[in-house]
């Protein structure tokens, strides 16, 4: 590389490649230019795997109990030893190196303790939008939409609208009208835009979140708002081989792989449903450890399919050409069992009839496979009387000793068909399928052939649509060499993502792990965004064959810049149209039915432990811990940072919420090094803290207003009186203070059901006149809420600052008062 590097420099450049090609020598490399030095340095990182310890005093204090007993107290000398002072020397030895040892042991458990502090706390929303298709948006907001120039480039970017009919410059009201499955994407309109529309919506209905952000993280913040629901889980982790250059990391050593696996499926267990099912895509590389790792955490195996994923073979030179992957289902509880696939064209083909109550295909009913003899079953060897064409049962009785039924009666015209078999030249008396009732009770499903010398009888055998799936798919829309970077190519026109999976096969998986159209299914592995995609279409596919349901909700997780150029683009393409080609949706425009959606998704950044770490602030020291040696030196080597890091943005600095608007952070930019500052939006983080499921989320409104004293005859004169308003509660565009409420409920219980409580919580920007602010709360709240009907059946309100606004309840109200200060503290150390 380094090279390539130096050869491709211009010469306008030459001074520089002089410089980069000195020598910067190593032990090992002694000609190794300085380029290669800091490509080295920039590399190292990247390429290395690095984990927090979990208990990382702990391990050390027992290698260094180790150390001592092998390397210092040395037993073997001391048996000849004529005095104890070799004893003694030891034991002074091993006292003055263990006080050593354990101040250096401390001062590092407290550097990876706070690491695994700052790892394990959940993270910041640092930003949270909307995307909805135009169906859903009030028409009063049109006039809006059709100015926003951001808006509109992306339409014509990931849509082609600009090929629809009536599209015009500037863009008109009527054509947002006739175009309803358009999405607009909040980022590109203002905080008040955004939230007037999205309060608009019933968020109970939310058809799917996307969150960029490293998994793990991901999960932490869903788990208190999701426990025990999902239905299923769908990830395709990284393979762990290096057979080809992927934009994941996709080599790790084999330990430092299955950590990272454990950890994230022992949190996805807790999310899944008592029912739910996870399914896990791998191949042969990783397929014996993932299994056995699955087995540990997972109680209930269900199988595992062997997938053809790659009918031509995975290119080697050393070893057999791997044509298949593995999907393992496993689930937490003995009730969950895996859901039928649809038909494929083979099945269909092999039941080419159909009658009221499904497909069928008739057989032959004497009994083949195994035990079909007639000594097997005697009782299945009985006459079956060909009448008029039909198959009838006739009156019979059954002779214990003989082992036979005998007609009591025939007619002439009756044919009397017993079943028989040819066995090598020979007939040999067999048996039927089914018992005599069941011919008897069900006589359309049997007819008879009195034709040639041989009369027969068949009977339907019908598609089983109720059978799990078997652990062979083979079939062709399960290639993802083929069908996944089709899909790709199909939706961008380019190739955007290496290896992605097929949307049949995950289709196919989704199916398996759910049970009806209403599910909630999460992929932390999300990638390209096939999972999204193939819930999208499940449910389109639902609702076009009028099944009645197709409401299942997705939630996929993605970290890295093509979080924004792959995976949302494609999940808005997916709503916005079923079938795209060269990028552009089908059928071509004109035509505009172009199977549209009413749809809405949020996508969420989270801040991430490198911004954790990057927003830490570090105050100096009290002067408590000047001056005292002892305490001084005790408090650097186990307690400095967490009290000199008190108070930074990514720890939670509650000081800020007196203004939730206004709390900033540094972020890293998507696949950059560069910071900005931005606006941590508390509103949402504070949502998934408590596990608040939203309905409605009002928009910010500003208020203001003009204060007076009246007196209050029951105080002295020469005492304060009463503040009031002077003329009521008025919203003002430049009023000083801020409300937003938002309403939904909590659930106790594992995967919701009825055990839930409804939440109404309230935030508020606060002056430094707590006696105005309080005012002003109690006013808006006797307006907003009690007068809106806000507070029928809430059981909690959370509220940000010093209030007292219980005393505005009705004396009986059974409603807790919660701070939000406490409550966010509390969940995001928890």
């Amino acid at each position: 590389m380094t090279d390539c590097i130096l050869g491709a420099m211009p010469e306008a450049a030459k001074d520089y490649k002089k410089i980069l090609s000195s020598i910067a020598s190593t032990d090992k490399i002694k000609k190794r230019p300085l380029l290669a030095k800091y490509l080295n340095k920039y590399l190292g990182p990247k390429t290395k795997d690095y984990f927090i310890h979990k208990d990382l005093e702990g391990f050390l204090k027992r290698e260094l109990d180790f150390y001592i007993k092998n390397e210092i107290m040395r037993l073997d000398s001391l048996d000849g030893a004529s005095s104890t002072d070799p004893l003694e020397n030891c034991l002074a030895e091993i006292k003055a190196l263990r006080k050593i040892a354990h101040c250096l042991i401390d001062f590092l458990a407290q550097l990876e303790n706070f690491q695994k502090k700052l790892w394990l706390k959940k993270k910041f929303v640092v930003e949270a939008q909307y995307c909805v298709t135009l169906s859903l948006i009030p028409p009063k907001y049109y006039t809006e939409i059709v100015k926003n120039k951001g808006q509109i480039d992306e339409w014509i970017k990931l849509f082609a609208i600009d090929e629809l009919y009536g599209y015009s410059k500037p863009l008109t009201a009527e054509f947002l009208k006739s175009n309803p499955g358009l999405l607009i994407d909040t980022r590109f309109f203002s905080q008040e835009f955004k939230d007037a529309a999205v309060s608009s919506l019933n968020l109970s209905k939310l058809n799917g979140t996307l969150i960029c952000s490293e998994n793990s993280q991901a999960l932490r913040l869903l788990r208190k708002q999701y426990g025990s629901s999902l239905a299923s889980i769908y990830i395709d982790p990284p393979y762990n081989t290096d057979a080809s250059s992927i934009l994941y990391k996709n080599g790790y050593k084999g330990s430092s792989w299955l950590s990272l696996m454990s950890e994230r499926l022992e949190i996805a267990k807790d999310l899944l449903a008592q029912n739910g099912i996870i399914c896990v895509a791998i191949d042969d590389v990783q397929f014996p450890e993932l299994r056995r790792l699955m087995l540990d955490i997972f109680p209930y195996d269900l199988g595992v399919a062997a997938v053809r994923s790659n009918p031509a073979g995975r290119k080697t030179t050393n070893s057999l050409a791997s044509a298949h992957e593995y999907a393992l289902f496993f689930a937490k509880d003995a009730g969950a069992k895996p859901s039928s696939l649809p038909p494929t064209e083979k099945q269909l083909k092999r039941y080419p009839h159909e009658d009221e109550q499904g497909r069928y295909a008739w057989a032959n009913f004497v009994r083949s496979g195994t035990g079909w003899r007639r000594t097997d079953v005697p009782t299945m060897h009985y006459p079956i009387i060909i009448r008029d064409g039909k198959p009838i049962i006739g009156e019979m009785c059954y002779d214990e000793d003989k082992k036979e039924y005998k007609l009591k009666e025939t007619r002439s015209d009756d044919i009397v068909v017993y079943p028989t078999r040819e066995v090598e030249g020979e007939i040999v008396e067999a048996r039927w399928h089914r018992g005599w009732e069941n011919v008897r009770d069900n006589p359309n499903e049997y007819r008879a052939s009195a034709e040639g010398n041989k009369p027969s009888i068949h009977f339907k055998t019908r598609m089983d649509l109720d059978a799990p799936p078997t652990t062979w798919w083979c079939e062709n829309k399960y290639a993802s060499a083929n069908h996944g970077a089709a899909s790709i190519k199909d939706y961008f026109s380019r190739k955007d993502f290496d290896f992605p999976k097929a949307p049949g096969l995950v289709e196919d998986c989704l199916r398996a792990t759910t049970k009806d159209g209403n599910a909630i299914i999460l992929d932390y592995f999300a990638g390209s965004g096939t999972t999204p995609d193939a819930v999208i279409n499940l449910n389109r596919y639902d609702k076009n064959e009028g099944n009645g349901e197709g409401n299942r909700r997705y939630i996929a997780v993605e970290m890295g810049a093509h979080f924004t150029k792959v995976m949302l683009p494609r999940t808005k393409k997916a709503v916005y149209a079923p079938k795209w080609k060269q990028a552009k949706p089908v059928p071509n425009p004109p035509e505009t039915d172009r199977g549209c959606l009413d749809h809405v998704f949020k996508y969420l950044h989270l801040e991430s432990y490198e911004d954790a770490l990057n927003n830490l602030i570090l105050t100096k020291p009290s002067e408590q811990t000047i001056g005292n040696k002892d305490f001084e030196f005790d408090y650097l080597i186990n307690y400095f940072l967490n009290f000199e890091t008190k108070g930074s943005p990514s720890l939670l600095n509650i000081h800020s919420f007196d203004k939730p608007r206004n709390y900033r952070m540094k972020i890293k930019k998507l696949g950059g090094a560069e910071y900005t500052e931005q606006q941590v939006d508390l509103v949402e983080t504070f949502n998934y803290m408590i596990g608040l499921h939203v309905e409605k989320l009002g928009a910010w409104c500003k208020f203001g207003g003009k204060f007076k004293r009246d007196k209050d005859p029951k105080l002295p004169e020469d005492q304060a009186a009463q503040m009031v308003l002077e003329h009521g509660l008025t919203e003002d565009d430049n009023g000083l203070w801020e409300f937003r409420k938002v309403l939904g409920y909590i659930s106790h219980a594992p995967g919701g059901g009825s055990a839930v409580e409804k939440v109404l919580v309230i935030w508020r920007s606060l002056s430094e006149d707590l006696e105005k602010d309080n005012l002003m709360l109690d006013e808006w709240f006797k307006v907003k809420c009690q007068d809106a009907g806000d507070l029928d059946s809430v059981k909690f309100i959370y509220i940000n600052g010093s209030n007292n606004i219980s005393r505005l309840l009705p004396s009986n109200a059974k409603i807790r008062i919660c701070l939000i200060e406490e409550a966010f503290h509390k969940s995001m150390w928890a």
